[in-house]
């Protein structure tokens, strides 16, 4: 029975990579050699010996084969950002790390290496350093001047989430709690860095301050992303805050907010202007400002629903009743340009239905 069992543990290792199926099989098979291992030690005599003689049988082909083949598919998973999307590999990263995972346990619990426990130490160390570079990138190409590039944020956070999994699947609870860190530290920075955008959005700015906060805004799901984040930190700070005291990163989400308040007038301003003018330009610089405006209230709506706070519901529904007001004049200015007129009317309908029902008694 028991040489059946190792067996089996040499077969399963041979190709553990090839599918999702073999390498689960990898595990269980290592898990009932590891109790078989476990009692055959306990027994003592010959059963003892032949447990220590498989158990380094089995080393050989780890330290040999399986390691390596893992390395490389993590190496692979680092060089594409920890993603598991169209990879080439038959088995993700995170399955991977479950199979380093087994290893790491069965030779701790069998004493026959530390060469898994090792690799996982070194993956975790590689992500943390992955992680703060690209904290420290996405820092250094903040400028004044600019907005911040939501979808280039969006797919780090994305990262970050993925390299926050393989390390709780490697049961590495000090590098998972400081790629944790790293995240929520760069979901901040990015809202920060789009306020600063925003506040430069008054009546006074030019053309140039306009261009990038459409550009920031209009990819919303990008930004939806950031705000999520940081929203969920903000959860994770209020369990350990006194109840009456705002807690930064709240701070940070509440000026967010508040910058879109005060942004929203400007633009609604523009759209009047806009509405009223008159030439071949009007109805494109209308449909921009509008789809703003849309962004600008969906974003509202979403930290309405966060921070339960009722002037963000006052705020998003004004510019949903303001622009209504101007709907008749907008879908004149774009009259002669029937894909236009589409488009406004689609997105007029979107903004109409961006409004948030007042739950005030």
């Amino acid at each position: 029975m028991f040489d059946a069992c190792l067996r089996a543990a040499e077969r399963s290792l041979d190709a553990p990579l090839a599918s999702t199926a073999t390498l689960r099989n990898a595990i269980a098979c290592l898990s009932r050699f590891g109790d078989d291992h476990r009692r055959a030690m306990a027994d003592g005599g010959e059963l003892r010996r032949a447990a220590q003689a498989g158990a380094a049988r089995l080393q050989k082909q780890i330290a040999g084969t399986v390691l390596p083949a893992l390395a490389g598919l993590f190496d692979a998973a680092a060089a594409r950002g920890w993603q598991a999307e169209d990879a080439p590999e038959a088995v993700t990263p995170l399955e991977a790390a479950a199979l380093l995972s087994a290893l790491t346990e069965w030779q701790r619990a069998s004493g026959s290496g530390t060469e898994a426990g090792a690799q996982a130490v070194r993956l975790c160390t590689r992500m943390t350093a992955d992680a703060k570079a690209c904290v420290d990138r996405f820092k250094s190409l903040q400028r004044p001047e600019d907005s911040p590039d939501y979808r280039a944020a969006a797919t780090d956070l994305a990262q970050l989430e993925a390299m926050i999994r393989l390390a709780g699947r490697l049961n590495q609870t000090k590098p998972q709690a400081e790629l944790r860190r790293l995240r929520d530290h760069y979901a901040k920075t990015a809202l920060l860095s789009a306020l600063g955008v925003i506040d430069r959005g008054g009546d006074a700015a030019d053309m140039f301050v306009h261009f990038d906060i459409a550009a920031m805004l209009v990819s919303v799901e990008h930004v939806v992303a950031v705000i999520s984040r940081t929203i969920d930190v903000v959860e994770q700070e209020r369990e350990h805050s006194h109840p009456h005291v705002e807690t930064l990163s709240e701070h940070v989400v509440r000026d967010f907010a508040s910058g879109l308040m005060r942004l929203a007038p400007t633009y609604v301003r523009m759209l009047k202007n806009t509405a009223a003018a008159r030439g071949t330009a009007a109805p494109e610089f209308g449909f921009s400002v509008l789809r703003v405006l849309l962004q600008i209230t969906r974003l509202i709506r979403i930290l309405h629903y966060h921070l339960d706070d009722e002037t963000l519901a006052d705020a998003a529904n004004k510019i949903v009743a303001d622009v209504s007001d101007l709907r008749g004049k907008l879908l004149h200015t774009a009259r002669n340009d029937q894909p236009l007129l589409l488009r406004m009317h689609e997105t007029l309908d979107s903004l109409a239905a961006a409004s948030v029902p007042d739950a005030r008694p």
